[in-house]
């Protein structure tokens, strides 16, 4: 077991509204999960709890318990913090202390992987006028300098054009090859049915189902809440 989620529920301090209710949940090695949903229910605040409790107590509260086992966890936010654009490429890798372990070859090695040039972890370029697909990669890079064991990433494919989600998504599949076990936020359903092998489902906070792509594509609850009825051919 590399993550275990019991009994999670999530409040919103300032109006008590409850976004996640009761969500129990276990990650196993060399999966690659993910959680869908409705926009706004609570999943990416689940992700950054699971990362970071610091980074949602200023506006939530939870109760439950969250195992990590003592797991190095990497983790892509949906949005770059404003202080984090306004900095450079540069000193985004110079806060990575993994960053000066590696050698020449190896900071190659992963630009190639990422479809990054090689002089990219040393530009001056303010991290604000990248693109939104640099951005991405930049994070990606950033994790795997780390080499965490579980990789927690929230909507990587947001805003990207399909060449780059599938790049994106080719780099996932190649990094959970390697042993990472992978949990993402996606919307992208089309995506997840061909690419992750666990699925959970959750629906306005409330859990409805977890299993393999073709179990959750003919659960009925999952399709009356958002895939949708398939149509007649």
């Amino acid at each position: 077991m590399m993550l275990q989620l019991k009994n999670i529920t999530i409040t919103h301090r300032k109006d008590l509204r409850e976004i996640v209710k009761d969500f129990s949940f276990v990650l196993h090695p060399g999966d690659k999960a993910v959680m869908i949903g409705e926009e706004g229910n609570g999943k990416s605040t689940l992700l950054k709890l699971i990362y970071q409790e610091a980074l949602v107590e200023p506006y939530v509260e939870y109760t439950g318990e969250i195992i990590r086992n003592n797991h190095r966890l990497g983790y892509l936010a949906q949005e770059l913090s404003p202080e984090q654009k306004r900095g450079r490429v540069d000193e985004y890798f110079y806060h990575i202390p993994e960053f000066f372990e590696k050698t020449p070859r190896e900071l190659g090695t992963l630009a190639r992987e990422l479809g990054l040039s090689k002089s990219f972890f040393f530009e001056d370029q303010e991290i604000a006028t990248l693109s939104g697909g640099e951005k991405v990669k930049m994070q990606m890079a950033g994790i795997l300098l780390s080499q965490p064991d579980i990789m927690l990433l929230d909507e990587p494919s947001m805003g990207l054009s399909p060449l780059l989600v599938k790049e994106i998504f080719t780099t996932i599949q190649e990094v959970n090859q390697e042993g990472v076990t992978i949990l993402l936020v996606e919307h992208d359903m089309r995506l997840v049915m061909n690419i992750c092998d666990r699925i959970c489902a959750i629906s306005f906070g409330q859990f409805l189902a977890c299993g393999t792509p073709g179990e959750i594509q003919g659960n009925k609850l999952v399709q009356e809440a958002y895939l949708g009825e398939e149509e007649p051919e």
